[in-house]
C-alpha cells in the first residue's frame, strides 16, 4: 500500500439528551443504541498543545476544561448552551455540552442498555492515555485495513451540503503510527490480542463479544454486533505526542475554559485549502459520508499536510488536545 491522506466523512448530526424528569434537574444522554452515529461537542480533562508545549488540565481543574467535537456514543451529562443562535441553524454550532462517562452497576459491570438493545460504537475512540484508536467504521473498504505508518485520516463532516458554501468540518486528526501500532483482529474470534492491546473498556465501547471478553460488561450478546458486514478488521492505534511519527501526531481541535463554554465552529476545510503545498485537491467540499484517498507515497508530503493543518486550527483559534479523558460512575 501507498502513504495515504483519507478524508473519512461521518454523518454530522448532534447528540442532545434522553433524560429530564423535572425542571432543574440534571441532562443525560443515555448509552446511544440506534444505528445512526452523531456527533457531540465535548467537554473533559487532559492535555493539550499550546505554543508547542503540552498543557496538562487536572481532574479538580473546573475552569479550564478541554472543549471539542467527536464521538462518544455511551453516556454523557449534558448541559444547554445558554443563548445559542439558532436562527439558520445548519448544524455548524453545538446546543449541548457533553461530559463523558460510563455507568457501572453495583456488580462493577457496565450499563450499556437494555438486553434487546444494540449500543452504538464508539469509532475513532480518542481517549486513553496511550494515544487515539481507530479499528471499525467502513472498514468493509479493504484499503482502511492497510494503511502504512505515517497515513493520516481526517475525520469530520460536511456542513452545508449542497450550497455554495459547503465545507467539510474536521474533528478529528489521526495519524496512523508505526507498525508495531497496528492489530488485525476478527470480531467473532477469540479477542484476547485486542483486549491486551487496547485500553480498558474498549472492546465494551466497541460492543464486540464483551461478555466473554470482559467480565465487566453487563451485555450478553452471543456475537460482536455492528454496521459493518465484514468480520477481519485492523486496529490502530495512532501516533501520539509522547510518540509521534516523522514529528506527526494525532489530535482533535479543541478550545479551553471560557473560550469554549459557548461552542465552536469546528475547522473548515475545502479543496482549496491544500493547494499552495500540494499538486492534488485532498478534500472534497460536498460529500456526505464515504472516504476519498489521496496517495502521497512520501512521508514528507502527509509532514507539509500535517503542519499545514496545524498552521490552520491555529489560525481558527484552536489548540491540539492529545490527551483526552472520561469518568466512570
Amino acid at each position: 500500500m501507498s502513504i495515504m491522506i483519507v478524508q473519512f466523512l461521518h454523518t454530522s448530526g448532534e447528540h442532545s439528551f434522553t433524560k429530564s424528569k423535572n425542571e432543574g434537574e440534571k441532562l443525560f444522554k443515555d448509552w446511544n443504541c440506534d444505528i445512526k452515529h452523531q456527533r457531540k461537542y465535548l467537554c473533559t480533562t487532559g492535555a493539550y498543545i499550546k505554543n508547542g508545549k503540552k498543557i496538562e488540565v487536572k481532574e479538580n481543574d473546573t475552569t479550564n476544561k478541554i472543549y471539542f467535537w467527536g464521538e462518544w456514543e455511551p453516556q454523557s451529562e449534558v448541559t444547554r448552551i445558554v443563548n445559542q443562535d439558532t436562527c439558520n441553524d445548519d448544524g455548524a454550532l453545538p446546543h449541548f455540552i457533553h461530559e463523558p462517562f460510563l455507568r457501572l452497576n453495583e456488580s462493577g459491570q457496565l450499563i450499556k442498555g437494555d438486553k434487546n438493545s444494540t449500543p452504538t460504537n464508539t469509532d475513532p475512540f480518542v481517549f486513553g492515555e496511550d494515544g487515539f484508536y481507530y479499528s471499525y467504521c467502513m472498514q468493509s473498504i479493504k484499503t482502511l485495513q492497510e494503511l502504512d505508518p505515517g497515513s493520516i485520516i481526517l475525520f469530520g463532516s460536511t456542513i452545508k451540503r449542497d450550497t455554495p458554501d459547503a465545507y467539510f468540518a474536521l474533528d478529528t486528526v489521526f495519524v496512523v503510527g508505526p507498525k508495531e501500532n497496528k492489530l488485525k483482529y476478527n470480531i467473532n474470534n477469540d479477542l484476547s490480542e485486542l483486549e491486551e492491546f487496547a485500553p480498558k473498556y474498549y472492546l465494551d465501547i466497541m460492543n464486540y463479544k464483551s461478555s466473554e471478553n470482559n467480565p465487566n460488561c453487563s451485555c450478553n450478546k452471543s456475537k460482536s454486533e455492528g454496521c459493518e458486514k465484514e468480520e477481519d478488521f485492523t486496529c490502530y492505534r495512532g501516533a501520539s505526542y509522547k510518540n509521534p511519527i516523522n514529528g506527526m501526531y494525532s489530535f482533535a481541535p479543541c478550545k479551553v475554559g471560557s473560550e469554549g463554554e459557548k461552542g465552536f465552529e469546528r475547522v473548515k476545510l475545502t479543496k482549496d485549502s491544500f493547494n499552495q503545498i500540494y499538486k492534488e485537491a485532498i478534500i472534497s467540499n460536498n460529500n456526505a459520508q464515504g472516504v476519498n484517498y489521496t496517495k502521497t507515497d512520501k512521508i514528507q508530503d502527509n509532514f507539509k499536510i500535517w503542519t499545514k493543518l496545524c498552521e490552520i486550527i491555529e489560525n481558527n483559534g484552536c489548540y491540539e488536545a492529545v490527551k483526552l479523558n472520561y469518568t466512570v460512575r
